[in-house]
């Protein structure tokens, strides 16, 4: 099997759908119920977030018919064909630093989340006698697996949110965790992002350009802590999941609009 990030996604499209529904309603749901005066704060909706994620992806892809289980602490791992799939949210992270965060990341946390980096960077030459159906059987051991991470977070105040997929990499020795870096399949974080300035504009502003010779083009944007509760890779006892950080507190978060989640601007 070719254990690249477009194969993944185009493997497991019926997988990425479900999540990524269930992610979008659990953001903006748990936004419109988040109230600060009553204690909640960015660790209360990350904790409540990844969990509703967890139970709410159990419960679909189940009704899917897609191989689902609960794997220790809570968090849920999918097998869709040759692919192995685990949800996970990482920090709040301002809109324009999401990618810096997903390179951040590493996966020696716990046992469950190196193995699947180590698996993947793995040597790519292994003999495939799935295929031939003498061998098929005796073989069906040796058939590589690919692991994917469907990584998660978003804001408390607006239930925006991000979700990227990638394929881990073991990174212990440096390098990048993603072996073929991520694909974003939803983003309305970046509607906090001012659009960037088209060359015109500037020329304007610059007094290099009459107003009158400027284009109407739109500018173009630009083309962890996950709560994975696995146990970790030693033998201590568990960890408790460290869901937020002191940074997230100094995040200039916008307030949740006065609209009905169903009146919000989709982006999709």
């Amino acid at each position: 099997m070719e254990i690249t990030l477009q194969q993944a996604v185009s493997d497991l499209q019926r997988v990425l759908e479900i999540v990524r529904s269930v992610a979008r309603e659990v953001y903006a749901t748990n936004a419109d119920r988040h109230d600060p005066s009553h204690g909640d704060d960015n660790g209360t909706f990350a904790q409540l977030v990844w969990r509703n994620i967890a139970n709410l992806s159990f419960q679909k892809l189940n009704q899917a018919g897609i191989p689902v289980r609960r794997v220790a602490g809570g968090a849920i791992e999918v097998t869709s064909g040759s692919w192995v799939v685990r949800i996970y949210k990482f920090p709040l992270t301002a809109p324009d630093k999401v990618r810096d965060k997903l390179e951040q990341l590493s996966w020696d946390a716990s046992a469950a989340r190196l193995r699947g980096a180590v698996l993947n960077s793995g040597p790519k030459d292994q003999l495939a006698f799935d295929q031939d159906p003498d061998w098929a059987e005796s073989f069906a051991e040796a058939v590589r697996q690919g692991h994917v991470r469907i990584m998660h977070t978003g804001d408390p105040e607006t239930g925006n949110c991000v979700i990227e997929v990638g394929l881990p990499r073991d990174n212990r020795e440096g390098g990048s965790p993603w072996l073929d870096g991520t694909i974003e399949i939803h983003n309305d974080l970046q509607l906090s992002l001012p659009a960037p300035r088209s060359e015109e504009d500037l020329l304007v502003d610059l007094g290099g350009l009459p107003p009158g010779e400027a284009s109407d083009r739109d500018g173009e944007l630009p083309s962890e802590t996950e709560s994975d509760e696995d146990r970790p890779a030693t033998g201590e006892a568990p960890k408790a999941p460290d869901h937020t950080d002191l940074e997230e507190n100094d995040l200039p978060l916008r307030r949740r609009t006065e609209e009905k989640r169903d009146k919000r601007e989709n982006t999709d």
